[in-house]
């Protein structure tokens, strides 16, 4: 049996890819639908999350046609190294027969907060290229270690019940593409394993192991300690903030009904 095909039916086996792609197919919705008509935008960095968002989703999509791969090329790095990241989600996207877009933002230049303005153009720019693509569906590769990572951070700085919601599973990206994120799931270590079962390597950020930022100091202080006191941390902070949204809809729902009461009595002064 060639590489390549042990390969795929090592993925197609993996428990962790199994849930990336029910998740995907909950998130474009349910099973009413066929794969075909669940055209999704897969943004990737390169790095394992990412990457591993496409190699299970290409693995178990029935039409991958569905599927585009996508990179956002950016100048927060030299241009060499910007370019050679791409290159290697070009590389990767060929691998697994998909389709593979690019675009291009400014934000070195930027006033405010660098990496807030990042994010807002990385995913203004994927919005225009699932439009471009008529994809309804943009997904990342957020897993559940970043989930884990931001309700800490969060709690840390203090916060309420929209903070301890994480990450949202889904949300607008613009009027016609939703946002989804199907890797929350599983964890960082999935991850990487899935790539170790492509025989893929993936891309490193170097600011991962900068531990005078939060995110890295939580990641590698704090969650190791955690994670031993409580091995089911990530699907017990994944109970919380499903049940932490729910709550943010109703108090979201009861203060439209106030503020729709409280108009209606005025207008009858």
């Amino acid at each position: 049996m060639p590489a390549q095909s042990r390969q795929l039916q090592a993925l197609r086996r993996d428990p962790a890819s199994k849930v990336i792609a029910r998740a995907w197919r909950s998130l474009t919705g349910g099973g009413r639908g066929r794969d075909a008509e669940r055209r999704t935008l897969l943004a990737c960095s390169g790095g394992a999350d990412s990457s591993a968002l496409v190699l299970a989703l290409a693995a178990h999509a029935q039409s991958p046609s569905a599927l585009m791969v996508a990179h956002v090329v950016h100048d927060m790095r030299t241009r060499r190294e910007a370019l050679a990241e791409r290159d290697r989600v070009r590389t990767l996207a060929a691998q697994a027969g998909l389709e593979f877009v690019e675009s291009a933002v400014k934000v070195r230049a930027a006033k405010g907060n660098t990496e807030g303005v990042a994010r807002d153009r990385r995913y203004a720019a994927l919005a225009g290229m699932a439009t471009q693509a008529r994809c309804s569906f943009v997904a990342t590769g957020h897993q559940g270690d970043d989930l884990v990572e931001t309700m800490l951070m969060r709690l840390v700085r203090g916060t309420g019940v929209r903070g301890l919601v994480g990450i949202h599973e889904s949300r607008p990206l613009t009027p016609g593409v939703t946002l989804i994120r199907p890797l929350l799931g599983i964890t960082r270590a999935d991850a990487e394993r899935l790539c170790d079962l492509a025989a893929w390597s993936p891309n490193h950020d170097p600011t991962n192991l900068d531990t005078s930022r939060l995110r890295a100091r939580v990641r590698h202080d704090v969650l190791p300690v955690l994670r031993d006191v409580s091995p089911a941390l990530h699907e017990r902070l994944l109970e919380t903030s499903r049940l932490m949204a729910s709550v943010a809809e109703v108090l979201d729902a009861q203060v439209s009904m106030q503020t729709e009461g409280g108009q209606a009595a005025g207008v009858g002064v």
